[in-house]
């Protein structure tokens, strides 16, 4: 199975229309969706190199291509799924704390010489991080 990282995040991005998000929930929702799409590809590198191993318990040392997907898309969708369906007043402190452990996440990789084979900024197929995240905020006002 072939997810690409786009569909899911469009996919995501549609899903935060359906509830009553502000724009700084939004804005809020890019930034975890862009950290969420960093470690995405930092995890498909570390299973690609027999020489790192996977520290989340879910996907195991040696996690396939596959369930990295499967795992990554399924976890964005539920995020926003889960921002958009609890109240207005817990959205910001959750979306904090997770954007705090996906940085955890990154910053970990990063020190372990884990970077994607694209360019920072850009998310797996080549998609400007900061771009998607202006048309993330301007599609939920």
């Amino acid at each position: 199975m072939r997810t690409p990282h786009a569909f899911v995040l469009a996919a995501a991005a549609m899903l935060s229309g359906c509830g009553t998000m502000s724009s700084q929930d939004a804005t809020r929702e890019a930034g975890y969706l862009a950290l969420h799409s960093l470690d995405w590809r930092q995890t498909q590198e570390i299973g690609r190199r027999p020489e790192f191993r996977e520290s989340n318990p879910v996907l195991g040392a040696t996690p396939s291509n596959e369930a990295i997907n499967r795992y990554f898309a399924a976890t964005a969708l539920l995020h926003v799924g889960a921002v958009v369906m609890m109240p207005d007043s817990w959205r910001g402190g959750f979306q904090w704390a997770t954007m705090s452990l996906e940085s955890s996440c990154v910053g970990h990789n990063a020190s372990l010489g884990v970077w994607p084979r694209q360019p920072i900024g850009y998310n797996a197929t080549g998609y400007p991080i900061a771009q998607f995240s202006r048309e993330f905020a301007g599609f939920v006002q």
